[in-house]
Formats: C-alpha cells, structure tokens, sequence
C-alpha cells in the first residue's frame, strides 16, 4: 500500500472527452473545490501496493537527495497509519542506499470534503509535522500528485508527482503530467532515477549510529532528513 507524502483513486471526467478537467471555478483552489473532490480520495491511495517514488517536484528543489519514496507499513486504524519515507543520500551515489525513517499519519477532512482528502504527517516524536493534501489521482492509479496545504490562492503550490514503483516504465502518465503543470508552476527538480528502484534500504537510526553513535547526532540527522523530505 503507498500513501503520499508525499504522499482518492478516482478521477474526474469530462463529458465529451472522457479525460479528467484541469480546471476549477474562479478563486477555488483546485485541491478545494468540489468538482474535483472524485480525484482527492486519498483513503484510495493508501490501498495501492508497494512503494511510490516522487518523480518531481517543484519546492525544496535543491535537495542533495534523489529516490524519495514512501510506502505503507501498518495501518493502526482506520485513519491513522505508519509510513516509510525514503531518500537517497545524494544525486551521484549509484551504488548507494536508500534511508527510511517512519512517519504516523493522520487522515484528515479539509474544507468541504466529506471524504478524507489530506494527511498530517509526524516526524519522528514530533519534531516536525506537515499536511499534504491529495490534489489528483488518475482513473489507472498509476500516478498521482500530492500539495502542500495552502490557504489561499496567493499562496504558491507546492507539489510533488508520484508513481507507483511497479507503474514506472520511463515516462509520467500525459493526465497527471498535464494537471502538474497547470496547477504546480514554477522550476521542478527531478527526483527519480533509473537506479532507485534497485539501491538497498537502510534505517536512519542504523546509518547514523555506524557514522557517529552520539543521540544528538541522530536526532539532528533526522531532522535534517525530515527537512529535505
């Protein structure tokens, strides 16, 4: 099962067209509004199977990481879950390793949604939380794109583009491609790489105790990859 970070598995049709509408009523934020709520789901999301890879995104796009990631671990109940995020410590290192921390999430309703449509994510004992709302999922499930929450539409979208690792196969799907460029402006950072799908994982805990065993390392540590996530 994969959340997003990162990370509703519905979509929302067109009538003549049969492909889903990037559009949304004046002054309504996409994620928002109504006539896209079918497409926000995000109980959906989590049902999907294995681990999802963030292919791009358009903040925090200096990152030294690549390979981000997150799957599913154990749902707790019926709104909460453990989550595995993941990166790779840096762009160059092919033969390296991919770092997992865990989050707990929370389902959250935002807005007018009667379904849940966000997730508060909770950063190792709480050293840093953050709501992403789901703002498109497409009718194959085999991508989807998750936003930072905002309030208002003078506020930047900050999002990242997601796919399941079994879903990827050199190219984004052109319905989720299209809503992220419409809706997510501004320079993106490409996050995926062939390699990933192939690098070992590793605990945080465990790499940081075998560079430097002091607690106040693992905590900064962290907090620094919670950051850059």
């Amino acid at each position: 099962m994969v959340i997003f970070f990162f990370l509703g598995l519905s979509c929302l049709f067109s009538a003549s067209t049969g492909q889903p509408t990037s559009s949304s009523r004046d002054g309504q934020l996409y994620e928002e509004d109504e006539l896209h709520f079918s497409e926000q789901k995000i109980q959906e999301v989590l049902e999907l199977e294995g681990r999802a890879f963030v292919i791009k995104r358009n903040f925090r796009t200096e990152t030294p990481h690549r390979c981000h990631s997150v799957k599913v671990t154990e749902k707790i109940d019926d709104t909460t879950y453990t989550v595995s995020l993941g990166a790779a410590p840096s762009v160059q290192q092919r033969r390296s390793f991919i770092i997992v921390m865990n989050s707990t999430v929370t389902l959250l309703k935002t807005g007018s949604h009667q379904e849940y449509n966000a997730a508060n994510y909770i950063y190792w004992h709480g050293l840093k939380s953050e709501v992403r709302k789901l703002l498109h999922v497409n009718a194959d499930k085999t991508c989807f794109i998750m936003i930072e929450n905002r309030h208002s539409s003078s506020q930047p979208a900050a999002c990242q583009l997601l796919m399941p690792e079994n879903t990827i196969d050199g190219f984004v799907p052109a319905d989720c491609d299209d809503i992220y460029e419409q809706k997510c402006p501004g320079e993106s950072v490409v996050l995926y790489k062939e390699y990933c799908k192939d690098l070992p994982y590793l605990s945080f805990e465990t790499a940081l105790a075998a560079a430097n065993g002091s607690p106040d390392a693992v905590e900064q540590g962290l907090f620094s990859l919670a950051s850059a996530l």
